[in-house]
């Protein structure tokens, strides 16, 4: 069953919830258990600054 058209999925959850709290740049290592919130993120690329990082030490400490 489709759902409905004014329902969001957990990947915009999230980013509206980083929107909410004023955040512009985010750090990540992209993998596949959370392509969700990558589509998320992409959807707001204008609003949020996604870094791409090659591993996790690196995007915490570019935080």
């Amino acid at each position: 069953m489709p759902a409905p058209s004014n329902m969001r999925e957990g990947g915009r959850l999230f980013v509206d919830q980083l929107l909410l709290h004023s955040v512009d740049t985010v750090f990540a290592v992209p993998g596949e258990s959370y392509l969700p919130a990558l589509d998320g993120l992409y959807a707001v690329k204008e609003r949020i600054r996604l870094i791409t990082c090659r591993m996790e030490a690196g995007a915490a400490n570019m935080a």
